[in-house]
């Protein structure tokens, strides 16, 4: 395939995201893909977008080192070709040599986006979308995720994994607090003192972006 155009909406939306996170499971595709349909429905509808993409060789199949009978996908140079010219973009590239260890790290970051995605009907852009400055948001390079309003990408929340509570973390915090969007935390079930320490000092850095963060997020959601 040399022409976009012959994707279908969604095959374009799995690719993008894809190539904003570096590599996606199914199950994550799912997630970030299909956030308002039920999980076994949204699953089902990825393997059968990734075996599509597969087939025309614009999916290419990694071990993750993390669980060897887990696998993820990444972009191959035909798929970041295709992007590039969808986008108009020069941010998206192959992920052949790419490092696939932080799949259980990111979990908490993925089901935040999820969360919001379903809520808000917001996108997701992955961190090496931000480094490569897609959309002109390098700016963000450094947040774990960026959402976004799908339709014109324009910035609307960064997400921060919290992996601890000390003073790297509440200085990368406080530095992110800087930004022009609201942060969210995300973090794994006993990260949650943590999470509530930390938006006291979110709060404290950015009172109308936390302001804005409360009148917005979806209910019963700790962010």
């Amino acid at each position: 395939m040399r022409d976009y155009r012959k994707l279908t909406k969604k095959q374009l939306d799995v690719l993008t995201s894809v190539g904003t996170f570096g590599y996606l499971t199914t199950r994550e595709i799912a997630q970030l893909c299909w956030p308002q349909a039920a999980p076994k429905a949204a699953l089902k509808a990825a393997q059968e977008v990734v075996t599509d993409l597969r087939t025309d060789r614009l999916l290419l199949t990694r071990q993750l080192r993390v669980n060897g009978l887990t696998h993820a996908y990444v972009l191959t140079s035909r798929s970041a070709e295709l992007l590039n010219d969808a986008h108009l973009q020069i941010a998206f590239s192959a992920g052949y040599n790419l490092a696939t260890d932080r799949q259980v790290m990111r979990q908490p970051v993925l089901d935040l986006a999820h969360a919001w995605a379903k809520a808000k009907g917001l996108g997701a852009v992955g961190p090496r979308g931000l480094a490569a400055d897609a959309w002109g948001l390098g700016a963000f390079a450094g947040l774990d995720v960026l959402l976004v309003d799908p339709d014109n990408m324009t910035p609307a929340f960064g997400v921060m994994l919290v992996r601890g509570f000390d003073v790297q973390t509440v200085e990368r915090l406080k530095r992110d607090c800087k930004l022009s969007v609201p942060i969210l935390l995300a973090g794994r079930d006993y990260d949650q003192r943590r999470i509530e320490a930390l938006v006291k000092v979110r709060a404290w850095a950015a009172p109308f972006n936390e302001e804005v963060l409360q009148l917005n997020k979806p209910e019963g959601l700790l962010c």
